[in-house]
């Protein structure tokens, strides 16, 4: 694929539901990966996951029980990630991880033995914010070529720029959409046993504030942010970000009906 058929076939999906399954389709007609991720990296605490596409042929829900994992623990022993994060790469990268790489016996049979993974083929832009956006290839597609390696590092910068967008998209509309809500978000956090602070934290984090942005607008040390936050997920039951604003969507939706 050229960058001109990528762009043509992703950018319209920009800021829409359906943009995970355009780019898979990218990832699937370069490289043969069924299943791809995508994650924001935040400095303080790692990956956040934006979302994770494609469907395993026998696992239900293994593309984003894996991406979850990977971003709640797994990223911690992710050698490659962290030798770029640390090292403040530029431009666009593309990080190829096979099962036989991975140390850890419980990271490698969750995220990829489990379901017949082979490799992992991440694309890492360290600029900020880093992003990634990775396509996973199974077993029985065969051995990766120099040419299709190739070809995904030629389309790494036009993929990478889509995402950006995309994202950029959905945090505005995130506090677009939430903003008018956000007296009611802090009531209910309040009602759900969270303290002031607490519900404070939440509500940034579910309205598309990072942790710094949370920290700058309180007042509060980034280290207080991040004891908030995790007090309030063990709180309300929810494991990361995407979990928390499924919850507050639901309040915003009951506060829209008529």
């Amino acid at each position: 694929m050229t960058p001109a058929s990528i762009a043509a076939r992703v950018i319209p999906a920009i800021g829409r539901s359906d943009f995970a399954d355009h780019l898979l389709s990218v990832y699937r007609e370069i490289a043969g990966c069924d299943l791809c991720s995508a994650m924001v990296w935040e400095p303080d605490r790692g990956p956040r996951l934006l979302f994770a596409a494609g469907t395993h042929p026998y696992i239900p829900g293994f593309a984003l029980s894996a991406a979850r994992a990977y971003v709640q623990s797994y990223w911690q022993l992710d050698d490659v990630a962290q030798h770029i994060m640390v090292h403040d790469c530029s431009g666009v990268s593309l990080v190829r991880k096979t099962a036989d790489d991975i140390r850890d016996p419980d990271y490698r049979r969750f995220c990829y033995s489990r379901g017949g993974i082979s490799e992992r083929l991440m694309l890492f832009d360290a600029d900020s914010p880093t992003v990634s956006v990775s396509g996973f290839r199974a077993i029985a597609r065969g051995p990766m070529t120099p040419e299709v390696v190739q070809q995904l590092e030629d389309a790494g910068p036009t993929i990478v720029a889509a995402l950006r967008r995309h994202n950029e998209l959905i945090e505005r509309q995130s506090q677009v959409v939430l903003a008018p809500s956000r007296d009611v978000l802090l009531q209910r956090a309040r009602e759900w046993g969270l303290s002031a602070r607490e519900a404070e934290v939440a509500v940034g984090l579910a309205t598309g504030q990072s942790q710094a942005d949370i920290a700058k607008s309180t007042g509060l040390a980034l280290n207080s942010v991040i004891t908030y936050r995790r007090r309030a997920y063990q709180k309300l039951k929810v494991a990361d970000r995407l979990e928390l604003r499924a919850m507050y969507d639901q309040v915003t939706a009951a506060q829209e009906e008529p």
